[in-house]
């Protein structure tokens, strides 16, 4: 048992080994169409909606929100039989960072996707 409990542990991950997962998970161009939506769309997202978004199968987006969950820019919130998923709120100067490189990538790189989500879900401004 005590065994089971180790392997189970939290991994204690180094500065350098986060920013790198970091940085892996958003050289991804689908995981960086959902970390942007994200940061632009201010709430919560679920998986359905993200593939939708992203025309993608739902196994996925889930596989490229949950690697956006394990490099702690998006937290993960279950909500009966779905999973919603919004940016990181509790997290590092670095990771506030990214999140405000990525916010500040121009709209128009990411107008299609905008668009998809606005047609799924009335809450994404004209900024």
């Amino acid at each position: 048992m005590q065994l089971f409990a180790y392997l189970n542990r939290p991994m204690i991950k180094t500065s350098l080994e986060q920013s790198l997962l970091v940085f892996k998970a958003l050289s991804d161009p689908n995981r960086l169409r959902l970390y942007w939506l994200l940061t632009h769309v201010g709430e919560a997202v679920c998986v359905c909606e993200a593939m939708r978004v992203l025309d993608l199968p739902q196994y996925e987006a889930s596989k490229h929100l949950k690697q956006l969950r394990e490099a702690g820019l998006v937290e993960a919130e279950k909500r009966g039989r779905f999973v919603y998923y919004k940016v990181a709120s509790s997290n590092g100067s670095f990771v506030q960072g990214i999140a405000q490189a990525v916010n500040a990538i121009d709209s128009d790189s990411f107008k299609e996707d905008k668009q998809r989500y606005k047609e799924i879900c009335c809450c994404v401004s004209d900024e």
